[in-house]
């Protein structure tokens, strides 16, 4: 329980009536009145941890109006319900329903920062979004993505209160307090009680203030008239919020087994590589899974030259740097398969398994507004990111390749397992992939017309490359994998240094393969010059086709390397956030079509260019078609056909199956 005479904080709540505490059923009426005579609210949740989807709820809600006689302009509340402190609060049951009538309304706009995170609370509550919403985190990275999204942080960038963290500090040195008491670390104290354990009239000034913020950036946002000067982009992310809270809370279920086996099995791999690896380093204390240590192996012990670097201008030790080492050192193939092994158990077996509910189903985290070019970002499990089957350790560890029937067994795929209808019928999973996206966003803006010409006819665009590209190297068809690489490496203007990493080829040989490929694609470099030149007439910013906007200042820098970064930024988040965007709307288009006809088929999640809805077989005639339909009718893009494949799992995802269309 919380002791109140350890708190060593005042709070001192403002007398005007701008910030308040909600304890009496009094207090709440009148806050509710209030609320009901405003349209445009503002709320926040303070929680007992993070995870909504198993054992952790709301302790408190922050609310919010507009009021001309609040010196912010916002006038702002705080309701607690769950908090364990012994202190005077509401019951949660009291305040259910009318909050729940609420949130209903039609007719009202509601504004939060990191909205899905609140809703996903909200839905705890049984409290449905029945208006509009509009999420001020959405609007930060839209007002300028350059700049990080954290509401603290944009209270002091965009409105100019230097003093914007202070009772963040408080907050966050009363957490400390609190589990120093209880004799745990922080991370694990925030994971077990979040905030309610704090003091109801820190947390509560604490929230009030988040609500204050938040409104003083909906009123910067709207003042320069931001959705509605990006109006195709904001309408499809704040509907975007309500697609995937509901991907979010369906989920993926996880053959959890499988997962622990992998994690065991990894772990009897490490214990067993460190055992080597030790002997090796006798004298010096070596850790295999730090950067630093293997760094000063390879360069300064081994005085390897750093030919690669990062982008901090570390000499890199990247996978694919090590494995050009492997020959130099006993160690360095054992260190690759130790690291291998590590990342299968720190970043999927442990991610998997912390964000799985009671019935052992995953709830990852889909950000609408993680990255500057658009693309949706994942972390903790990194569901934009999934290794593909790993050939190579199918070889090693199983002796076949995948192709004759060989299989990885570290595959975190096999983990992705199908759902059963209650009579034990099972649900396919279609997984709706877009058919060379990046590539046909670069035929439409570049209007190439060997690569259109391609499209138009449905021909295999590598195919193409490798037969042409060969004719001008004067030899037969240049190799498949060089002429893939290539083209999905244009949209960030791959080097051909980096052409010569990925293919494994020498430097001199990939530098004759881009020539030879520019050199029959010339339509590519001469926009992508013409594209800089425009870009940095206009300021260094540009929006995309579907009106997105990315503003790079380094295209103007002095600093060459600062320039060529900017380049190769400006270009990708030109083709990788069109495609991006085509994946959201469709997402959007996809998630309302099948609430409106009520087929029983359902979001679960998207990779990327993919698009995955579990379907029951009673409907797949139906459903497949027109979500294929839904993802291919963007005429914008003409000439350029946009199409979809489609494939299916019954077991998991590792063992997926073309379905025929």
């Amino acid at each position: 329980m919380y002791q109140i005479a350890a708190f060593p904080y005042r709070v001192d709540w403002p007398i005007d009536g701008s910030k308040s505490l909600v304890t009496t059923g009094e207090q709440f009426e009148g806050m509710l009145r209030h609320l009901q005579a405003n349209q445009v609210r503002i709320f926040d949740h303070e929680t007992t941890g993070l995870q909504w989807f198993k054992d952790d709820y709301s302790c408190g809600l922050g609310l919010g109006v507009f009021d001309s006689t609040s010196p912010s302009g916002v006038r702002s509340w705080y309701v607690p319900y769950r908090h364990q402190t012994g202190e005077g609060q509401l019951d949660i049951e009291t305040i259910r329903d009318p909050m729940r009538r609420l949130f209903a309304e039609p007719d009202a706009v509601w504004i939060a920062h990191n909205f899905k995170f609140d809703e996903h609370m909200n839905r705890r509550e049984g409290w449905h979004i029945g208006g509009r919403r509009y999420c001020t985190q959405m609007a930060a990275r839209l007002y300028d993505e350059n700049k990080p999204v954290a509401l603290k942080k944009r209270a002091y960038l965009d409105l100019g209160h230097y003093w914007a963290s202070e009772w963040e500090k408080r907050l966050d040195e009363e957490v400390n307090r609190l589990a120093k008491a209880r004799k745990m670390k922080k991370t694990d104290y925030m994971a077990t009680y979040g905030y309610c354990e704090v003091a109801i009239d820190l947390c509560g000034f604490y929230c009030c203030y988040d609500v204050d913020f938040t409104g003083q950036l909906f009123s910067l946002y709207e003042r320069w008239g931001l959705s509605s000067h990006f109006p195709r982009v904001w309408n499809n992310e704040m509907q975007l919020i309500h697609t995937l809270c509901d991907m979010e809370e369906y989920g993926c279920l996880i053959d959890v087994d499988y997962v622990q086996y992998l994690k065991a099995e990894t772990g009897k791999v490490i214990d067993r590589l460190s055992g080597m690896i030790e002997p090796m380093f006798r004298g010096s204390t070596f850790n295999p899974g730090s950067d630093a240590d293997l760094r000063s192996f390879l360069y300064e012990h081994l005085m390897i030259p750093a030919t690669t670097r990062t982008k901090k201008n570390q000499p890199s030790v990247e996978a694919d740097v090590l494995a050009a080492f492997a020959h130099l050192h006993p160690a360095i193939p054992l260190i690759m398969e130790w690291r291998e092994a590590d990342k299968i158990r720190t970043t999927w077996t442990d991610s998997i398994l912390k964000k799985l509910d009671h019935n052992g189903v995953l709830h990852g985290s889909l950000q609408n507004e993680g990255t500057t070019s658009g693309r949706l970002s994942s972390s903790s499990p990194n569901l934009q990111n999934f290794a593909n089957e790993n050939d190579d350790r199918a070889v090693r560890l199983t002796g076949r390749h995948i192709e004759d029937g060989g299989h990885d067994p570290w595959s975190i795929r096999r983990a992705f397992i199908a759902r059963k209808r209650p009579d034990g019928v099972v649900i396919p999973r279609v997984i709706l992939d877009y058919e060379q996206i990046e590539l046909k966003a670069l035929a439409y803006y570049t209007k190439d017309p060997i690569m259109t010409d391609a499209f138009l006819k449905g021909e295999d665009i590598h195919q193409r490359t490798q037969v042409e590209v060969g004719a001008i190297l004067g030899g037969g068809p240049a190799p498949r994998r060089l002429a893939k690489i290539t083209a999905f490496g244009l949209s960030y203007c791959m080097s051909a240094k980096g052409l010569s990493r990925q293919a494994k080829i020498p430097e001199d040989e990939a530098e004759r393969f881009m020539e030879a490929f520019f050199g029959r694609y010339s339509s590519i470099s001469n926009y992508r010059e013409a594209f800089w030149a425009k870009v940095r007439f206009e300021g260094c910013q540009f929006a995309n086709m579907f009106g997105r906007p990315r503003r790079v200042p380094g295209l103007t820098s002095d600093d060459n390397k600062i320039r060529k970064s900017s380049e190769r930024q400006s270009f990708g988040a030109l083709i990788q956030g069109t495609a991006a965007q085509l994946t959201k709307e469709s997402l959007v288009r996809i998630h309302k079509w099948l609430r409106e006809t009520g087929y029983p088929a359902v979001l679960v999640s998207t990779v990327h260019d993919e698009i995955w809805i579990d379907c029951d077989p009673s409907c797949l005639t139906v459903v497949v078609p027109k979500v294929k339909q839904l993802m291919e009718d963007y005429p914008e893009f003409a000439p350029i056909p946009i199409t979809a494949s489609a494939d299916y799992i019954d077991t998991n995802w590792a063992e997926k199956k073309k379905l025929p269309l």
